[in-house]
């Protein structure tokens, strides 16, 4: 079946909401039974965000890291400097709960990349589908780009990276144990051989045992 990200999969799984017996997508059909299965993967990841979520609310682990500390995990880029100072706040709303973020940004001559951290400790259902939607294994290309998950090799990060044809820009987005969100972002070059150590690096700082 010819994938168009994460578009074909929130169709589908929108699709088995509304009890629909077949997706066909061009010459291509997709069963009812591996719609459904899409959807109980997303679901399952869900509920194991939930769970985790749980225990580290028993522990008194309620909150988002403050900014301040959060921005100890941006790191050093070889061959690159930083653009001022990170930046970051904390941030609540209602309904929807509360979290931490940081940035930075980073040059080498007209290459450019940009980390941003999100700690959303106090908003545990926020990123939780999208994170889901990461692990389903989703792939797509075409002239402009080329998208899909990757593995890191690192337990409980999920990571899903996009490398742009017509233009030196790539970008690795991951999700840490179903608390972090960190987004990195390359604009002069869409080298991933730069990227992802970048990542890796974040993910295997301490990040995973929170």
């Amino acid at each position: 079946m010819k994938k168009n990200g994460f578009l074909v999969v929130a169709c589908i799984m929108l699709l088995v909401s509304c009890g629909s017996n077949e997706i066909k997508e061009k010459d291509d059909k997709l069963s009812v039974s591996e719609i459904k299965t899409v959807a109980e993967k997303a679901n399952n990841e869900v509920e194991k965000a939930k769970d985790r979520n749980a225990e580290r609310r028993a522990k008194g682990d309620t909150l988002a890291m403050h900014y301040k500390d959060l921005q100890g995990y941006l790191p050093e880029i070889a061959g690159y400097t930083k653009n001022g100072g990170p930046k970051g706040d904390m941030v609540k709303m209602p309904d929807m709960g509360s979290w931490s973020q940081v940035q930075q940004n980073y040059t080498n001559g007209d290459k450019k990349i940009s980390i941003k951290i999100i700690d959303y400790n106090g908003s545990p259902t926020g990123f939780s589908g999208i994170k889901g939607l990461y692990q389903l294994g989703a792939a797509s290309e075409d002239d402009e780009r080329k998208a899909g998950t990757v593995d890191l090799g690192i337990k409980e990060v999920s990571a899903y990276e996009t490398v742009y044809k017509q233009r030196h820009d790539a970008r690795i987005s991951l999700f840490i144990t179903d608390r972090f969100l960190v987004d990195i972002e390359s604009t002069g070059s869409n080298d991933m051989d730069i990227l992802t150590p970048i990542a890796k690096g974040i993910a295997a700082s301490g990040l995973a045992e929170k």
